[in-house]
């Protein structure tokens, strides 16, 4: 069918144009007339201040990868690209595949020149044809992926020029998954959803390089259970994934006898001892291949300083802070979540006096973390604990109880 036109004042316009009317005063009629590509699939990093207003449904899906619900309307013209500088004058970290970065985004962070969001860049060497899939998790913020072939030094909002996703990986979470067409280093740019007016999605993030095909390992590791456990060792921990000719597993730093439990999908080992913290795995397979998945595990104390606290008789100590501190931090960073801002960060025996923010951050910061890793919580005493409270043997005690629990 012929194109059809309107006529208005003697202009031709196309019907396909948005028309915005600005109204000033009574008499006074504005009209301006902005062509929109049938075809765009931008997206909105800047005018938006929530995304159920920046959704569109009709947008045909751009190669596979950028999901058409989420596409989003770019503050520069489609096709225009912007300079960037990667590490801002740092090193690039390189992930492995295989291999699941925890991150966090914050102040100071590498900022896109699209919309002034921060973001993280990582480097990887990649095969032409070999299958890569990349996924951003954080629910801290809405997480968004770019990827930039070998040779890039500029990005675009338009992903029909620069590779990239918002919600391909469910929900908020972003995910780009594709055939390499070219060998050679590809850097990738864990963002955020931005406004373009003040820098959003800060927090914690996970960050996983997975692969198959040309220059792959076979090697992958989907769960690890349980997730902490006791500093003395001695606990079963299974492996969920891909093991493919699985010659050796490190695990915090210590080599450990294995098997397979369920084909090559499953391996199980025992816990060596280990000083209460975080600590990673590292897996080598017989054809060269290697996969390293950090803050994978928690080690947790069992036995504290004054094991024992008697009411009228032991007095609350820098040290009982520190252990139960120690014990939350390394569960946080197995949870993928930013480190505690504890009150008072440096505790000094007999100097600094034990308060209620103490027990209250250590509360907040110990639940947090066990609800994100799915672990119980419960009801403390004195939940409105605050200044003018004396410090309780239980409220201690109810907390060391919470991570043995956890521990097993």
């Amino acid at each position: 069918m012929p194109s059809q036109s309107l006529s208005i004042c003697g202009l031709k316009l196309r019907p396909c144009a948005a028309v915005l009317t600005l109204f000033i005063g009574l008499l006074l009629t504005t009209t301006v007339f902005l062509p929109v590509p049938a075809n765009a699939k931008l997206k909105n990093r800047a005018q938006d201040t929530s995304k159920s207003t920046s959704k569109v449904a009709s947008a045909p899906a751009s190669r596979g990868k950028f999901k058409a619900a989420g596409a989003k309307v770019a503050t520069a013209p489609r096709g225009v690209v912007r300079p960037l500088v990667l590490g801002c004058g740092n090193a690039t970290p390189t992930i492995s595949f295989g291999q699941t970065v925890n991150g966090t985004l914050a102040n100071g962070d590498c900022v896109s020149p699209i919309d002034g969001s921060f973001y993280d860049a990582y480097s990887f060497t990649g095969a032409a044809g070999q299958q890569v899939t990349i996924d951003m998790t954080s629910t801290a913020f809405d997480p968004y992926l770019y990827l930039m072939r070998p040779g890039e030094t500029t990005i675009s909002a338009d992903p029909n020029t620069t590779i990239q996703d918002d919600d391909g990986g469910g929900g908020t979470n972003a995910r780009i998954s594709l055939t390499l067409q070219t060998s050679g280093t590809y850097t990738i740019l864990a963002n955020s959803y931005g406004t373009g007016i003040t820098p959003v999605g800060t927090g914690a993030y996970t960050l996983t390089l997975t692969g198959s095909g040309t220059g792959t390992t076979t090697l992958r590791i989907d769960t690890v259970t349980p997730r902490a456990g006791r500093a003395s060792g001695g606990q079963q921990v299974k492996l969920v994934g891909a093991f493919d000719n699985l010659s050796s597993v490190v695990f915090g730093g210590v080599a450990v006898s294995w098997s397979y439990t369920n084909g090559t999908s499953e391996i199980a080992f025992n816990t060596p001892a280990h000083a209460v913290g975080a600590v990673g795995i590292d897996l080598a397979n017989t054809s060269g291949g290697a996969l390293s998945k950090s803050n994978a595990f928690a080690y947790l104390p069992t036995t504290f300083t004054d094991d024992t606290l008697t009411v009228g008789v032991t007095t609350a100590k820098a040290q009982h802070i520190i252990e139960l501190r120690q014990a939350v931090d390394a569960l946080r960073a197995v949870a993928g979540l930013a480190p505690a801002a504890w009150t008072d960060a440096t505790l000094a025996p007999t100097v600094t006096i034990i308060k209620a923010v103490h027990i209250t951050e250590l509360r907040a910061y110990l639940d947090e973390a066990a609800t994100q890793l799915g672990y119980p919580t419960s009801p403390y005493t004195d939940p409105s604990l605050g200044a003018g409270f004396t410090i309780k043997r239980v409220h201690i005690e109810e907390l060391r109880q919470r991570i043995r629990s956890i521990a097993g």
